[in-house]
């Protein structure tokens, strides 16, 4: 009889439980504090990015390289040639695309690996640093701390299988006399990406990220009302019609970083400072971008490769890059 009973409150009373462990659940999940940031296996992914890692690929493109310049196409070829080796299958296992076109009689070499995406596989976040330096500049913060970003990026991504496919460029001929010309690797890149007819969600811009001096300015020639007065910091920088991933780059990568993010939107009367840049042919072409630069300044005359903060960026952009990639 005992037993009988028994059963028949189990029975009676399983569906109330389930009912009110149904209801508590609910109410916790939806009033549950919000994560802030990204995701932590995001981040914790991004960790396996070291400060040895980036100042090996920093010191292979400024030292044993040196100056990479078109006055020099010797050294173009010797740069492209070592990305091409480190990318490739032998080493981290990519099939790396080139774009090659004529400049002055010279070819010039567009690279690019990319980890595939899954059920959005057309839709692609773009990342892109130029691997050309000033003329006379052994180019360690312009731009082999960009460049050393990416083949670390590279690295970490290569197991990845994202939503959406990722891509990393490496651009030729972004530094005078080629800079916002038709020759620039960034106009002819953004020229194949409209042919092509994916859906670009962005395009990440890497630029001078490696010196985060106390003092100084991002351009040996302005002063810009809209940057900093003084250092350590990280620049985004976009125009009007990129704000909204403008303001979700920030919402990503400020908590990450241990120096100050800073986001701007560029005035109109002030265009010139991202059409000077890698940035802007990108922009020309309609397609939602972003310039990330440090505090150092970027020209012939520039300061050396902080290793270390080097890492820590490469570490909160590839967080990004996969928050964006995994919506």
């Amino acid at each position: 009889m005992k037993q009988t009973t028994a059963i028949r409150l189990f029975l009676v009373g399983l569906p109330i439980g389930l009912v009110l462990t149904t209801a508590v659940s609910m109410v916790w999940h939806f009033n549950k504090p919000k994560e802030d940031g990204a995701p932590k296996v995001y981040t914790t992914l991004a960790d396996e990015i070291s400060v040895q890692a980036v100042s090996s690929y920093v010191s292979n493109l400024s030292k044993v390289i040196g100056e990479r310049h078109s006055s020099k196409p010797g050294t173009l070829d010797r740069t492209a040639n070592y990305l091409e080796s480190t990318l490739g299958t032998r080493n981290l296992g990519y099939d790396v695309k080139r774009q090659v076109y004529d400049v002055g009689g010279q070819p010039a070499r567009n690279l690019w690996v990319e980890i595939p995406g899954g059920k959005r596989l057309n839709e692609v976040v773009v990342v892109v640093a130029h691997y050309d330096a000033p003329l006379g500049s052994r180019g360690e913060n312009n731009n082999a701390s960009g460049v050393a970003a990416l083949l670390a990026m590279a690295e970490n991504f290569a197991r990845e299988k994202p939503i959406l496919s990722m891509r990393l460029a490496f651009l030729t001929h972004s530094t005078a006399p080629h800079l916002n010309t038709i020759d620039s690797g960034s106009a002819r890149y953004a020229q194949l990406l409209e042919r092509r007819g994916e859906q670009i969600r962005t395009v990440f811009c890497l630029d001078g990220i490696g010196a985060f001096p106390a003092t100084g300015l991002p351009t040996t020639v302005l002063t810009e009302s809209f940057l900093p007065n003084k250092g350590p910091f990280l620049s985004l920088l976009a125009n009007r019609s990129s704000a909204s991933v403008l303001a979700l780059s920030f919402d990503c990568l400020a908590p990450l970083l241990r120096f100050t993010c800073h986001q701007a939107v560029v005035p109109e009367n002030s265009q010139r400072f991202l059409d000077e840049s890698t940035a802007g042919a990108f922009q020309s072409a309609g397609l939602p971008t972003l310039l990330i630069r440090g505090s150092g300044r970027l020209g012939k005359d520039e300061l050396p490769v902080d290793t270390t903060a080097l890492a820590e960026t490469t570490r909160a952009i590839s967080t990004l890059i996969r928050v964006l990639a995994n919506p």
